[in-house]
């Protein structure tokens, strides 16, 4: 989810370029053949105020998932068993979520100063960038990129989340560093084992919650629980 929305906010960003620049500007100019005219076209207003709109709908696609999994976690008594992500992951966290603002901030200042049309664009942006920084400072300060246990589910929670529940599931499989949970009807969900801060522990833990004898564990080294 989390590289399908920013894959529509950088495509959104580079598609209206050119119009903020044309509307800017004041020139006519062409690319791949399409002309794009300056300031008297009419409509530019209603294109970046649908665009920011679509922009802004991303973002809370995006955000509503991310903050809904911290509240979750916030509810300890929930958990049959919480660790917060490994080091190595937190470190890939901080890099991407600083790089991620630092895109959505160059993207708002360049609509906002580009031309007048384009504000309310650039403003989108800047309250993307903005609630990216503040889930990135809460995450870290709060310890909520987080891996726990509940008794239905897996929940695991870094730049996005991931929540693998316990109901259909008939396979565990541990493939090189990610582990995967298969389920009955086809469905393969899957998370990065260097998000765990001790494997051993979390599959111990997760063996008392999927058992077994229901769930079959496939690919696991030796020393870890059977």
């Amino acid at each position: 989810m989390n590289k399908f929305v920013n894959i529509w906010l950088f495509l959104i960003a580079i598609i209206s370029f050119p119009f903020a620049v044309a509307s800017g500007a004041n020139e006519d100019f062409s690319i791949l053949g399409w002309r794009i005219e300056g300031q008297e076209f009419e409509h530019y207003e209603l294109i970046f105020g649908v665009t920011a709109g679509v922009v802004m709908l991303f973002g809370a696609f995006k955000a509503s998932r991310r903050w809904m999994t911290v509240g979750l976690l916030k509810q300890k008594n929930r958990f049959l068993y919480t660790a917060p992500v490994s080091l190595e992951r937190i470190k890939r966290i901080s890099l991407y979520g600083v790089v991620e603002i630092i895109f959505l901030g160059m993207f708002a200042t360049f609509f906002i100063y580009a031309s007048p049309d384009s504000l309310f664009l650039g403003l989108a942006y800047i309250i993307l960038a903005s609630e990216h920084l503040i889930h990135l400072f809460v995450g870290l300060k709060g310890q909520f990129f987080a891996v726990g246990i509940t008794k239905k589910a897996v929940v695991a929670v870094d730049r996005e989340a991931r929540v693998m529940y316990f109901s259909g599931l008939r396979k565990i499989a541990r493939h090189q560093q990610t582990l995967y949970f298969e389920y009955k009807n086809d469905l393969v969900l899957h998370m990065p084992l260097n998000m765990l801060s001790d494997e051993t522990e979390f599959v111990s833990e997760l063996r008392k919650v999927a058992l077994p004898e229901k769930v079959f564990y496939t690919g696991f080294d030796e020393q870890l629980p059977q």
